[in-house]
């Protein structure tokens, strides 16, 4: 969801960073780089293995949050370009999809209806509804379970790089939308492509379907 349909990963690089140095702590882009589509469980993990046990995590976070709505409160919040017209490709051919986000619930239906997009997703698990979060496979297998299909019938659409582990691992076919993060080579080996934004998806999914009538 952040990065790849909401315009705010930059945000929450931004408020992370701002939040640290409250704290006393420098967050840089090499830790922000790591923690990019994890859920709550993993950043925790993550950040007690870089700063130690003594990390004030729960103050951070509060701090975290309050930055992070001042932010969208002034500057608002932006879907990604070529969302629209993939959501409206999507609904057209009845095409089934789900939203598979490391963000909580909560969360995840504020920042949707805070940049518009609501109620247009009628699919959706979060990174509070899985044991494990990205790179783990398990919220792929279930959003494809949620779906009614299997895994190998998924496209997945991923900015991060924990999220494209994740998909591949599931089994799914995968494609990278990049946003903070380029791919590295061997990120370039799990995707079925590389697109500059989601107008490439509808590309991609039109030339399926056309080499499926030959």
């Amino acid at each position: 969801m952040d990065g790849l349909i909401l315009d705010s990963e930059r945000v929450y690089d931004r408020a992370m960073a701002a939040a640290g140095s409250s704290l006393g702590y420098v967050l840089d882009e090499c830790f922000l780089k790591r923690t990019r589509g994890v859920n709550a469980g993993l950043f925790a993990q993550i950040i007690y293995e870089e700063f130690g046990d003594g990390f004030p995590l729960e103050e951070f976070r509060s701090r975290y949050k309050e930055i992070i709505w001042e932010i969208f409160q002034k500057e608002g919040l932006g879907v990604k370009p070529g969302f629209k017209e993939l959501h409206q490709y999507l609904v057209k051919r009845k095409m089934k999809y789900c939203l598979a986000t490391s963000t909580n619930r909560q969360m995840t239906e504020k920042l949707l209806h805070i940049a518009g997009i609501g109620d247009i997703f009628h699919s959706i698990i979060c990174g509070d509804e899985v044991k494990l979060g990205k790179p783990h496979p398990e919220i792929y297998q279930k959003a494809a379970a949620m779906l009614g299909i299997m895994p190998a019938e998924c496209l997945v659409l991923e900015d991060s790089v924990n999220g494209i582990k994740a998909g591949y691992e599931a089994g799914c076919r995968v494609i990278m939308i990049p946003d903070l993060t380029e791919p590295s080579r061997e990120i370039e080996m799990l995707c079925e492509r590389i697109s500059r934004d989601l107008l490439g998806v509808i590309d991609y999914l039109e030339n399926i379907k056309e080499i499926s009538r030959c």
